[in-house]
């Protein structure tokens, strides 16, 4: 299609005495703001002006309609009367135009103007007949006679009907039966609280429906109504779901939802017949909020007043379903009873704790514990209520206004009332940073037998574990602690090696030894995740033994003071990693002999008492005692 052929068409479309209505209907497409020309019926006036199927409505009688909605363009249809003027656009047309960023105007030079042309009545056939008086010019042939006889008996035979039968109209506002779903995508303005409608449920009905909508808000501008029946949110059918569930989609959607709903007459007609309300419907209508500028926002917006006997109080109960996170203690509140109020209330809720998450607040009153009211329960059954929930609970409170408003009105507030807002603790991924593997540097001191600790291993979790650590200590300075499970000894992974290969890493270190641990939690943690603990990793400590001088001080930074140690004891054995040295008595080199070394070991350690030697005589006895 050339330029030449992209003119807007500006069109008069006058019905016809025997034909119903102008022969096209409107439909709004998903995704694309307007109203748009659907089915144009054969031989209608419609399609004699020019009208096609799929051309966008610009203006209709010299009003551009192009933030009208599609209730308003059928009233202005309608008030024309049995003549419309429309300007119209196909698909290219309007593509072209807006590449060009020119608005398309009756106005412009190029815009083809088409009408319908007049249509003769049945009156008007007669008129146009030639009187039969008139005679031939010339008389007829034979043959042209008998042609003519021929043809006449055939007519004769076959009537034919005065005109062709005219297809049945469709009228302008509905495809058949005058019922349209909508598709309404709402979205939030800034200057606007919420969407501007709430839910409820009716007990005789099924479903959840549309309650009061506020005026000139989002959801009046995308033409969601009162008594409206939700069918879809944001592409999901919901006529099976709680209401609960239904807010939870909802909320789910941010700051826009998309809701295909049905007035309460196309629910009847859609039902009676067995239809089922799907978006894909040729006859559903979309519409949506339209953006709305920060110049239009008015500094201070205007409250929309609501009756407080409305659904629309503008009262929320709150239903809170608080969830504990491993890294905080508890949920992050308490409970307090008040002498002059009945009921337990909220207290102290704790900044970034999983209760302030859940929208609890601070003056609460409860309702219900995990769907039992606790409104007579005193305030240790309430407590053990909370806590049988384990590590979640759900919470229906009230705040104080809510609280007010609803006993002034003798309503029992229930969690299935459709104003509860439903709110929960988000789920929170523990960060690899909470837990920190320690790298400890273990430098023996000169004045301190060993390094004191000794190792052990257990069956059932497999691995090298610290055991006990001794009281002043190198290791106990290095930050080594009881049940560590060791990772790397001098920057090697030992989790696959031996007990022995492990003991002689220790000892290749000399007078100090480097061991990355983690502790039981810590170990649980990276596990869980199939996280492999290294000396490399950012969340690593690192820890080591102050050195000491010989004096028995400590040396940190240059600087030396006082050992804080008790003085060593004479009679301690060196701890398991020193070579040639008698052993500690908790474990230490015993653990590397055999059961034959061992007992060698142990021969050697007994006292040579001279008595038990058989062979000497009296008098070696006897110069002995002298000497005592």
């Amino acid at each position: 299609m050339g330029d030449l052929d992209l003119k807007p068409r500006l069109c008069t479309i006058r019905k016809w005495a025997d034909f119903p209505g102008y022969g096209f209907n409107l439909h709004a497409e998903r995704g694309r703001a307007g109203q748009y020309i659907g089915k144009v019926d054969d031989g209608s006036p419609a399609q004699a002006a020019g009208m096609k199927e799929g051309d966008r409505i610009v203006e209709i009688e010299g009003t551009n309609i192009g933030n009208e909605n599609h209730s308003q363009v059928v009233n202005r249809i309608k008030a024309a009367g049995d003549s419309v003027t429309m300007l119209l656009v196909d698909s290219e047309t309007d593509k072209h135009y807006k590449e060009e960023k020119v608005v398309v105007s009756s106005d412009m030079s190029d815009v083809v103007r088409i009408e319908t042309p007049p249509r003769p009545g049945p009156e008007d056939d007669k008129d146009d007949e030639k009187p039969e008086s008139d005679p031939p010019s010339e008389p007829p042939s034979y043959n042209d006679v008998q042609e003519a006889d021929q043809e006449a008996d055939q007519e004769d035979e076959t009537p034919k009907p005065d005109r062709a039968p005219t297809p049945e109209p469709v009228p302008v506002d509905t495809p058949s039966h005058n019922y349209h779903p909508r598709l309404c995508l709402i979205r939030k303005w800034a200057d606007f609280q919420g969407y501007g409608f709430n839910l409820h449920a009716e007990k005789d009905k099924k479903g959840q429906y549309i309650g009061l909508v506020d005026a000139n808000s989002p959801a009046e501008d995308a033409d969601l109504r009162k008594g409206d029946r939700i069918i879809e949110i944001n592409g999901e059918n919901i006529e099976d779901e709680s209401h609960q569930q239904v807010i939870q989609k909802i909320k789910a959607g941010g700051d826009q939802t998309k809701m295909l709903v049905v007035d309460p007459e196309a629910d009847e007609y859609y039902k009676n017949n067995g239809i089922k309300i799907t978006p894909d419907l040729p006859e559903v209508i979309f519409n949506q909020t339209r953006e709305k500028e920060v110049s239009e926002r008015s500094s201070t917006p205007e409250p929309v007043s609501v009756p407080e006997t409305s659904e629309s109080h503008n009262f929320h109960p709150r239903l809170c379903h608080i969830k504990k996170w491993p890294d905080f203690q508890g949920y992050g509140f308490n409970l307090h009873a008040e002498k002059e109020k009945n009921g337990q209330y909220i207290g102290l809720i704790d900044a970034n704790s999983p209760a302030e998450d859940a929208d609890l607040r601070k003056g609460d009153r409860i309702v219900e514990v995990n769907g039992e009211n606790i409104e007579r329960d005193t305030h240790q059954q309430i407590i053990q209520k909370i806590k049988a929930g384990g590590d979640e609970t759900r919470l229906l409170v009230v705040d104080s206004d809510a609280d007010d408003y609803y006993r002034r009105n003798g309503i029992q507030i229930k969690a299935d009332m459709p104003e509860v807002v439903a709110s929960e603790t988000r789920q929170k991924e523990v960060p690899a940073m909470t837990f920190h593997p320690r790298q400890c540097h273990v430098i023996k001191w000169p004045d301190f037998q060993g390094y004191g600790f000794n190792l052990h291993a257990e069956k059932e979790r497999g691995g090298q574990y610290i055991g006990k650590i001794d009281e002043n200590s190198p290791a106990e300075d290095a930050g080594l602690r009881e049940n560590d499970r060791i990772i790397e000894v001098n920057n090697a992974n030992i989790e696959n090696e031996t007990h022995q290969q492990v003991i002689a890493r220790i000892k290749a270190g000399g007078d100090e030894t480097k061991l990355l641990v983690v502790d039981k939690e810590a170990d649980a943690y990276y596990k869980s995740r199939g996280i492999t603990v290294t000396s490399q990793m950012p969340e690593v400590e690192f820890r080591q033994t102050a050195r000491r001088s010989n004096a028995g001080t400590k040396v940190t930074n240059g600087d030396s003071a006082p050992a804080s140690v008790q003085a060593p004891q004479q009679t301690r054995s060196e701890p398991a990693v020193q070579k040639s040295e008698p052993a500690q008595a908790n474990g230490g080199d015993f653990l590397n002999l055999s059961a034959k070394e061992m007992r060698e070991r142990i021969a050697q350690k007994k006292k040579n008492d001279p008595k038990q030697k058989s062979n000497m005589d009296f008098r070696s006895k006897f110069e002995i005692f002298q000497k005592m």
